[in-house]
């Protein structure tokens, strides 16, 4: 019975150690993004989502740490699984080590997706923060599995620039899987989604710091239009939808 059970512990950790097989893939690995904000009035959080799915042929125990290179010292950054959050604020003594582990294993059959999701607070002040998620398997607590990388810069609005100027307006990530983000604005009201052919296949209501589901779209290329209060278009945006196939 004992030779039984450690099999898959044996063979994931043969895996790992070999390097022949990636066993947790993240998607976008790596997201780097620059926001322009008016820092006087704007103190709405920015969010991200990676995808994360399980390419061994075991459940994987997944626990992962959140490790900051750099943040401004007012900023608070928080990364969030489904039963996790970490959070980092430079000014909080009980954050103060960027290295910590997960409270609880987040379990992944083989084949099975789950997110991780990244969010700043950026309180009013410009600067760049560089942090990175990295995943291990409780069995396994000294071979990464992988990693994702996360650059926010933020600046503040140009003077004399609308915040609702559409050259600031972007939906991210593009490609996107099974999410997809607004830059933080206070005039867009209202998102729908049209297919290549013009029909209309998703539409939501828009609120700050709020993420978009489509997972439920097929792959493919939307044309997605940005209406303010009064239903007129404030900006279409090109979106590619990636559908996930390991």
């Amino acid at each position: 019975m004992k030779a039984t059970l450690l099999l898959p512990f044996l063979f994931l950790g043969q895996m790992v150690a070999g390097g022949t097989q990636v066993l947790l893939d993240v998607i976008p690995s790596s997201f780097e993004e620059t926001f322009y904000l008016d820092l006087r009035k704007n103190d709405s959080g920015i969010a991200t989502t990676a995808l994360l799915t399980n390419l061994s042929p075991d459940t994987l125990q997944l626990r992962w740490n959140l490790e900051v290179e750099q943040c401004p010292a007012d900023w608070l950054l928080r990364a969030c699984d489904p039963l996790n959050c970490q959070d980092y604020n430079p000014t909080d003594p009980r954050h103060r080590v960027a290295f910590q582990p997960a409270f609880s294993l987040l379990d992944l059959a083989p084949g099975q997706q789950s997110n991780l999701d990244f969010m700043l607070w950026p309180t009013h002040q410009e600067g760049l923060a560089l942090a990175r998620v990295n995943f291990f398997d409780a069995r396994l607590p000294d071979a990464p599995l992988s990693s994702a990388q996360f650059s926010f810069e933020i600046k503040n609005l140009p003077h004399g620039m609308d915040p609702a100027s559409p050259q600031l307006l972007r939906l991210y990530p593009n490609p996107a899987t099974n999410y997809v983000f607004l830059t933080p604005n206070e005039t867009v009201r209202r998102m729908t989604l049209y297919n290549i052919i013009g029909k209309r296949v998703k539409e939501f209501e828009v609120y700050p710091g709020k993420r978009y589901d489509i997972s439920d779209l097929p792959g493919g290329i939307y044309l997605v239009s940005l209406l303010d209060a009064d239903s007129r278009i404030l900006k279409t945006i090109r979106l590619s939808k990636k559908v996930y196939r390991p």
